[in-house]
């Protein structure tokens, strides 16, 4: 059952609404990169050092992630334990929420030092797509674990001891 989702193998995840978002990220934060790195101004222990690194470590990434997906290795409840699954999705839950947070404050820094420059101007615009981009998955991602904390790892109740 868990096989037919198609999730997390070649084609099945590029052709998804969160693939497409992935190949975007990888896309847009190569070019924000690209532009930022190709002027004069920018070095990385300047004003856009963290611009800088944020959209490099952004577009690594996110190339490592679809290589994963490309060759199945996030393929998900391969052996229908729910454990690996909500391991793979609580990481892009906190890979999603870390770039949020990375692209937010980085695009917010970028933008103060802009000068009018088009490049920069283009690469802070870039910083706040990436931003939503991220927003987007965080809520994908946070429904997922929701749903397997909800359906998969049944509450309880409290548990207490008489001492």
């Amino acid at each position: 059952m868990a096989r037919d989702r198609g999730y997390g193998c070649w084609p099945g995840f590029f052709i998804t609404f969160e693939g497409f978002l992935k190949i975007l990220e990888f896309v847009l934060g190569l070019i924000a990169f690209a532009l930022v790195l190709g002027h004069e101004k920018a070095e990385l222990f300047s004003h856009y050092g963290f611009f800088i690194v944020v959209s490099a470590l952004c577009w690594i990434f996110a190339l490592i992630l679809l290589l994963w997906h490309l060759f199945g290795c996030c393929y998900v409840c391969c052996l229908g334990k729910w454990q690996k699954e909500y391991s793979l999705w609580i990481f892009l839950l906190s890979y999603a929420l870390s770039f949020f947070f990375f692209f937010l404050f980085a695009s917010a820094l970028l933008a103060q030092w802009t000068y009018g420059i088009a490049q920069f101007i283009i690469a802070t615009i870039i910083g706040f797509i990436l931003t939503i981009i991220f927003f987007i998955e965080i809520i994908i991602y946070y429904r997922r674990v929701r749903k397997i904390r909800l359906t998969e790892v049944a509450y309880e109740g409290a548990k207490t001891r008489n001492i």
